[in-house]
């Protein structure tokens, strides 16, 4: 999934159509948006591009939740970032591992 902190253009009036708009061409490839900045204060993010695995993300996020995660940062391409993650011994290692099998990487 993709997380923004905010919406391209704004959600003001008017605004609101044309970020969905800049959004259209990641959600008709089955990509999916949310707008979540909750998300950066989480996981610390003050710069993107980024990836984070967080192992636990799926199964909600609490306080004591999601303390596991990495972050990887740069215009890098989605397998660089995870090839980076790979030979961790722990969840997100797995993770990483799995994640570039689905796409054909391992």
């Amino acid at each position: 999934m993709l997380v923004m902190r905010g919406a391209s253009r704004g959600v003001g009036p008017g605004k609101w159509a044309d970020s969905i708009a800049d959004m259209k061409p990641m959600t008709d490839n089955g990509g999916e948006v949310f707008l979540h900045p909750d998300m950066f204060d989480r996981y610390n993010i003050k710069k993107v591009p980024a990836l984070v695995i967080a192992p636990d993300a799926q199964a909600g996020c609490t306080e004591d939740a999601c303390r596991e995660f990495a972050v990887i940062y740069g215009d890098v391409s989605l397998e660089y970032a995870l090839d980076q993650l790979t030979e961790r011994k722990d969840s997100i290692g797995r993770i990483a591992r799995e994640r570039l099998a689905l796409l054909g990487k391992r």
